[in-house]
C-alpha cells in the first residue's frame, strides 16, 4: 500500500530543507508553501530546520509535532498524533536512533537518547534513555522486551 501523503511530506521536507541554509532562503517561495501546506493545512508540525535521516515514514499524518532540535535517524517511522520534543523552552530534544518505529499518540520528550532498532508502542510517554534492540510501552515507557 502506498504512503501517497507520508511521501507528499517528506520530499517537501527535503527540499525546503535544501533551501534552509541558503541567505535568501526566508522568502523563497517553496519554503513558503511548505509551511502553508505542511503546517498549516496538514497539521503536521515539522520545522524545515529539523535534521531528518533518509526513509523517514509517516503514517496517518495528522497531528505530528517534532522540535527543530531533535535529531532523526535513518529508516524511522511516526504516527498520528506523536510529539518528539523539549520538556521546557530551549531545553534540548531527542535523539532518535535508526530503524525506530514509533507507533501513535506518543510523546518523546527532553535530553533523551532512543537507540537504534527500537519499537515504541502506541500511547508511550518517553522521557528517559532508551537502548537499543528493544520494545517500550507505557505511561511512563517501559522495556517489556529485548530484541535481536
Amino acid at each position: 500500500m502506498k504512503n501517497t501523503k507520508g511521501e507528499f511530506v517528506f520530499n517537501f521536507y527535503r527540499l525546503s530543507h535544501k533551501l534552509y541554509n541558503k541567505r535568501w532562503s526566508n522568502s523563497h517561495p517553496i519554503r513558503i508553501l511548505y509551511k502553508i501546506i505542511v503546517q498549516y493545512i496538514l497539521c503536521i508540525d515539522i520545522p524545515d530546520s529539523t535534521m531528518i535521516g533518509d526513509n523517514f515514514q509517516i503514517y496517518h499524518g495528522f497531528g505530528i509535532v517534532i522540535n527543530e532540535k531533535a535529531v532523526i535517524g535513518r529508516n524511522v517511522t511516526i504516527r498520528q498524533n506523536t510529539t518528539i520534543g523539549n520538556s521546557k523552552e530551549g531545553s534540548p530534544s531527542p535523539k532518535i536512533g535508526n530503524n525506530v518505529n514509533i507507533g501513535a499518540n506518543c510523546i518523546i520528550i527532553g535530553d533523551i537518547k532512543v537507540g537504534n532498532n527500537v519499537i515504541i508502542g502506541a500511547g508511550s510517554v518517553v522521557t528517559k534513555n532508551v537502548p537499543e534492540n528493544t520494545i517500550i510501552v507505557g505511561n511512563p515507557a517501559k522495556i517489556i522486551k529485548h530484541i535481536k
